[in-house]
């Protein structure tokens, strides 16, 4: 099993529904599932499902269909659970029409494309944007904090405008090329492919952490941390339990905060 591998999860009530798989701890793995749901789950729990492959290293990453224009390397506002949208990119469209995202803190969730809306303050990736970087190769990715950690490449998007990096500590995650670096050296720049109306930022001192985006969701969801941060804890972008604000991973699932 992988992160990101579709799968059939058993919930309490004995019966089987599909999902995804979104981090790993010791012998169990969190399993998000289409619902909303998520839980902790051993792997006698958990199977593939008849019809689908997984995104990740070991299975082909299936190509978007044409419609809707979501495709690898979309931004968008995604609705995380109950109206509650953050930032995030397309990673992955499957021929049924549900749309596989990757939050910017990480998270990850497939959704229907009603749940996706246009988001402008963020780069839309163009096909081929990585250029001739392959499965296999050592880079640095920014992680959500801003820092980079090094790792490699797992899986390439078909339109080579997303890859799935696999961090050396054991994070996970698909950022667009200009969130990588092979040698030092940025794969891409912003610079002339963002979205149509959206003015590039001023340029940033490589180590940066990202400037948060303007707009109400996202400054609802920075208010919520400050909030958290003002009694010593922060929310685990992974299995969404509070952790003292003084450590680098959660407590509960053993992921980076």
């Amino acid at each position: 099993m992988e992160i990101g591998m579709r799968v059939l999860g058993q919930w309490s009530d004995g019966r089987w529904y599909p999902g995804v798989i979104a981090a790993q701890r010791g012998g169990e793995w969190f399993v998000q599932f289409d619902d909303g749901d998520t839980a902790w789950l051993q792997p006698e729990r958990i199977r593939p499902p008849a019809s689908h492959g997984a995104v990740g290293p070991s299975h082909p990453v299936r190509a978007a269909p044409a419609a809707g224009g979501w495709e690898p390397g979309v931004p968008t506002y995604a609705d995380w659970t109950e109206d509650n949208w953050f930032p995030g990119y397309v990673a992955e469209a499957r021929p049924d029409g549900m749309y596989f995202v990757q939050f910017d803190d990480g998270d990850v969730k497939w959704l229907p494309p009603h749940k996706l809306r246009p988001r402008t303050d963020a780069p839309r990736v163009p096909p081929g944007a990585g250029g001739d970087l392959a499965a296999g190769e050592r880079v640095s990715g920014r992680w959500h904090n801003g820092r980079w950690y090094n790792g490699h490449i797992g899986a390439v998007s078909p339109n080579r405008a997303m890859y799935f990096v696999q961090f050396d500590d054991g994070d996970r995650k698909w950022l667009p090329p200009h969130d990588l670096r092979v040698g030092g050296r940025p794969v891409a720049t912003v610079e002339g492919y963002y979205a149509p109306g959206a003015p590039a930022p001023a340029a940033a001192p490589p180590d940066a952490p990202a400037a948060p985006q303007a707009g109400p969701v996202v400054v609802e969801r920075i208010v919520e941390k400050i909030i958290e941060r003002q009694v010593l804890v922060l929310r685990c972008p992974y299995c969404k339990a509070l952790t003292p604000a003084d450590l680098d991973t959660c407590n509960q699932c053993g992921g980076r905060v």
